[in-house]
């Protein structure tokens, strides 16, 4: 890299050579080097620009990443929030729906051998389910732009919204496993 540099100053200086005579009488009347100088502030800019550069990076890098989480904190904390209410109303309702099928076979007094072992995995699946949203609920805080773990916190937040989606979706299907064993009991008889 170093040598491209080299390479490609000369070029310049040549280049710059051929165009600019090699001194001129200044203003104040003295002998000038101008492609001296030209090279001399090229040098002062690039030093200056890699100063600049990285005493942005610095300093900037934390200051980029607030003013982008001050412009999203809006959509993600209603995002959060949504996910949150969302996963405590699918609960109620497959709660609901858990009572009914209790209900029913309560009411028609349908024999189902393993009867017991739905209803085991469905209470499993239930418990599990409020206990992701539980986690779910307690990590929708509100962010803090000013936080250096506001990051960290959301990916939490994120990591655990899909553990709560896939309990729902067990809950769900443990449900519907139960529905189909009664159904078919019933019809079999």
């Amino acid at each position: 890299m170093l040598r491209r540099l080299a390479a490609s100053m000369l070029v310049v200086y040549m280049l710059v050579s051929y165009m600019i005579p090699a001194k001129t009488t200044g203003h104040a009347g003295g002998d000038h080097d101008v492609a001296a100088e030209i090279f001399e502030r090229a040098d002062e800019r690039r030093t200056a620009a890699k100063n600049d550069l990285e005493s942005r990076r610095t300093s900037s890098s934390s200051n980029i990443k607030q003013a982008a989480c001050e412009i999203h904190v809006e959509t993600i904390s209603a995002t959060m929030k949504d996910r949150a209410s969302t996963a405590a109303m699918h609960i109620e309702e497959l709660d609901t729906i858990f009572e009914n099928l209790e209900a029913y076979h309560a009411t028609y007094a349908t024999e189902l051998s393993d009867y017991d072992q739905y209803i085991a995995r469905t209470e499993a699946a239930n418990n599990e389910a409020r206990i992701q949203a539980g986690v779910l609920s307690i990590l929708n805080d509100e962010i803090d732009c000013t936080d250096t773990e506001v990051a960290s916190n959301v990916e939490a937040f994120r990591a655990s919204a899909i553990e709560a989606h896939k309990a729902l979706d067990g809950y769900r299907l443990a449900l519907i496993e139960l529905a189909k064993a009664m159904t078919m009991n019933e019809s079999m008889q």
